[in-house]
């Protein structure tokens, strides 16, 4: 199962996709979880480690990401046993 299941779809949303200055990510969580979010850039190597805690349901994340390099980056959503990566695009 994936992050946020309902009725079978995800509800992990991350927005704007290019991104230049933040990173919005929306999703729901069925219990409270902690949830590490880490962004690993395009040769592997981890540029962001965070930890926060889900509430139950509609949880709101915003990343600074102004000051990353332009490029493709990884973005890894853990909570719980389920784990989502999303190819996210910083421009400048």
């Amino acid at each position: 199962p994936r992050i946020g299941d309902v009725n079978g779809e995800t509800s992990v949303n991350v927005y704007p996709n290019p991104a230049n200055d933040v990173l919005n990510i929306n999703f729901y969580a069925e219990s409270e979880a902690p949830c590490t979010l880490q962004l690993v850039d395009a040769l592997g190597r981890s540029v962001l480690m965070k930890n926060v805690a889900a509430t139950i349901g509609k949880n709101e994340l915003t990343l600074d990401v102004n000051h990353f390099e332009k490029g493709i980056y990884i973005l890894q959503f853990s909570m719980a046993d389920k784990t989502e990566r999303i190819r996210i695009v910083i421009e400048k």
